[in-house]
């Protein structure tokens, strides 16, 4: 950069035989496509420093870099040509921000990032690093709506549902955030709709309240382990618990008044629940206690077998989880095979909804937004006019 009272100059770092650059012209020889990179670096100093003067910047050494390196595109921090891969790809910085910055990131007025979330961020760095494998590291600055298409795509093709592609999609675009924040060039087409094929309509099982009563007056005595879960499902049932929040953490110590009084250990919410007549006869039979603790895979296993028992196994659309592909398989199963600790949250969603308020349901179940209950209720079209005709009737 030359003015008659002002010299100030940095290498371009760009490489050229001698006889193929004219000194006089400043200019390539032999390729166009640079000499156009050329004017256009003129261009963008000449009105970069007009605008900055005239705006008090200071025009140094390290200013003329960074225009040079936001003219072609150079990542930023770039020292003599040697990068920090952790500024330049979005694998590289989502795991070197979850390592430095996860602990102090927020989640709420005095809420940080929970060891659970942190870990849900990190299996999405695994995947995307899996995407890669198969494609290309993606360069932040260079993440086009094509690339995020690619992304999605195979996501598709390894057969994620609908809601799992649109979690792992909006933690794409967590990380792209806290990368701008931090000054990293980023390319902002992380910010547009991304179009994803949802899933065929499927029916997601829960238990009637007919389904319900088969259960609770069936004796399952004969075998000690379906009884023990028949009574935590009896509390699933009657309380839209999440079954870690009811296997691992709920005890005596929660029960206040006959009200369960707990944190939820997925997002933190304090919820209060009443306690139903079932869930008082689950403590009468273990002398005031909660049962026994089991773990989540003993639960699961024990309601299909619990149904089935019980015959709910009229045929139903839905997914199975297939242990060779490792995901979850679309069809028409027994009803049975289709329930799961969830599918009691699920149902305690869809059927009060319409006995009490939404509102109450979203408390009970620690929802802070009503937007959950449009997920979780499974009341069909006909469900509804159905409630018509009571009405008219």
């Amino acid at each position: 950069m030359y003015r008659k009272d002002f010299d100030l100059s940095v290498a371009l770092e760009l490489s050229v035989t001698p006889e193929l650059w004219s000194q006089s012209e400043q200019m390539f020889l032999d390729n166009p496509e640079l000499n156009t990179k050329l004017i256009e670096l003129k261009l963008a100093v000449l009105r970069r420093y007009n605008l900055d003067y005239c705006s008090g910047v200071l025009i140094s050494k390290q200013w003329l870099q960074n225009v040079i390196s936001e003219s072609f595109g150079r990542p930023v921090g770039e020292v003599g040509l040697q990068n920090n891969d952790a500024m330049i790809y979005l694998t590289d910085f989502s795991r070197n921000w979850l390592n430095t910055k996860a602990v102090t990131w927020k989640t709420g007025s005095n809420k940080y990032m929970s060891p659970e979330l942190k870990k849900q961020y990190s299996n999405f760095v695994s995947l995307l690093g899996r995407f890669e494998e198969n494609s290309m590291k993606l360069v932040m600055k260079d993440l086009t709506t094509d690339k995020l298409y690619s992304f999605v795509n195979w996501m598709m093709k390894e057969k994620f549902s609908y809601s799992k592609i649109d979690r792992e999609l909006g933690r794409l675009r967590f990380f792209m955030a806290r990368a701008k924040e931090d000054n990293i060039r980023v390319n902002e087409d992380y910010l547009k709709r991304i179009f994803i094929e949802k899933d065929e309509d499927m029916e997601k099982a829960f238990l009637t309240q007919a389904e319900i009563n088969k259960i609770l007056n069936t004796d399952f005595s004969f075998d000690p382990e379906l009884q023990i879960a028949k009574q935590h499902y009896t509390i699933l049932l009657f309380t839209g618990m999440r079954a870690n929040d009811v296997l691992k953490n709920l005890d005596i110590s929660n029960i206040d008044n006959d009200l369960i009084k707990i944190k939820t250990s997925k997002t933190g919410q304090s919820v209060v629940i009443p306690m139903h007549p079932e869930v008082k006869k689950v403590l009468k039979q273990n002398f005031g206690h909660f049962p026994p603790k089991i773990t989540l895979l003993q639960l699961n296993s024990a309601i299909k077998k619990m149904a089935q028992v019980c015959e709910i196994d009229q045929p139903t659309k839905g997914k199975v989880f297939c242990n060779k592909t490792k995901r979850k398989i679309a069809g028409v199963y027994k009803k049975y095979e289709l329930l799961s600790s969830h599918s009691a949250r699920r149902g305690f969603a869809t059927l009060y909804k319409g006995i009490i308020s939404d509102d109450a349901i979203c408390s009970i179940l620690g929802w802070s937004s009503q937007a959950m209950l449009k997920v979780y209720n499974q009341k069909s079209k006909e469900d509804y006019a159905e409630e018509l005709k009571r009405v008219w009737n």
